[in-house]
């Protein structure tokens, strides 16, 4: 069965990553991540008191759980925090789709053949992966926050949360979503230099 992630991560690539610890803190004192681990996992946490006002879930229903009983569930919130990367990374599920030339717009449909050379658009000369719109089912950076159980287009991060990682880490943050078996983080592409 497939997992949802609502992963958010550095709008630019080569920005290093925040200390684990740092960027866990500060998740912690505003509420979206809570202090103890999923048992068996370590590096996933239950969600803060505050998740519910962080992550804004769309529609009239969402179904979400938030207890540690409901973690292994499709539906189970929790948090997990990636301790970075020496060089940027591609993060993109099952779900992503073609990205889009920032030039001509078109889509750039057999990406997935062409990485990680730059990426080849009719209009113009390669165009590096990070400028490509990956219309949020993609991303590129070194460290990465994913947030299991939220399905493409639920949920989307408040500013608040945004704006607490922006001052955290010294540049804004964007959002994508993933959907795919096993771990995002295992499933990460790295750039060619």
């Amino acid at each position: 069965m497939p997992r949802h992630f609502l992963i958010l991560y550095p709008s630019r690539p080569d920005q290093p990553p925040v200390a684990v610890t740092s960027l866990g803190t500060m998740v912690e004192r505003i509420g979206l991540m809570g202090r103890p681990s999923l048992p068996g996992a370590a590096h996933r946490h239950v969600v803060g008191e505050a998740y519910l006002s962080l992550i804004t879930y769309l529609g009239c229903s969402p179904q979400v759980g938030l207890g540690i009983e409901d973690a292994d569930t499709p539906l189970g919130a929790w948090i997990e925090l990636s301790a970075g990367f020496a060089e940027p990374r591609l993060i993109a599920g099952d779900n992503a789709k073609a990205p889009r030339c920032p030039q001509c717009r078109r889509f750039i449909e057999h990406w997935r053949t062409q990485f990680p050379a730059p990426a080849l658009c009719d209009c113009v000369e390669p165009t590096p992966w990070p400028r490509l719109n990956w219309r949020q089912c993609a991303g590129i950076a070194r460290q990465f926050v994913l947030i299991h159980g939220v399905f493409e287009g639920e949920a989307l991060p408040a500013d608040a949360l945004l704006n607490a990682l922006a001052r955290e880490s010294g540049c804004e943050w964007r959002y994508a979503y993933w959907r795919g078996e096993g771990d995002p983080l295992d499933h990460t592409l790295t750039l060619a230099q």
